[in-house]
């Protein structure tokens, strides 16, 4: 579930965002502008979505740490490469 169907299906209080992306890393810890070109929009977004959620927090994952959305970003990738029906 994406962070807008989370907020669109729930109130949620709390969350946990395990990231890691080196890019969004530097962008959410770097202290200043979007630190890649072209994540402004995506990053002005996620920071107005998650300013809903009162208590949030950021938990960098190492490569060798297990991250289930790594397999679900997989098998997403897999059905939109067969297409459309």
């Amino acid at each position: 579930m994406g962070l807008s169907e989370l907020l669109a299906r729930y109130e949620p209080r709390r969350l946990e965002v395990r990231i890691d992306s080196m890019t969004v890393i530097r962008d959410v810890w770097g202290g200043e502008d979007p630190t890649e070109p072209g994540v402004d929009g995506y990053s002005e977004a996620v920071a107005g979505a998650l300013s809903e959620i009162p208590a949030h927090r950021y938990t960098h994952l190492a490569d060798s740490d297990p991250n289930p959305a790594d397999a679900l970003a997989t098998v997403g990738a897999d059905i939109a490469a067969l297409g459309p029906g």
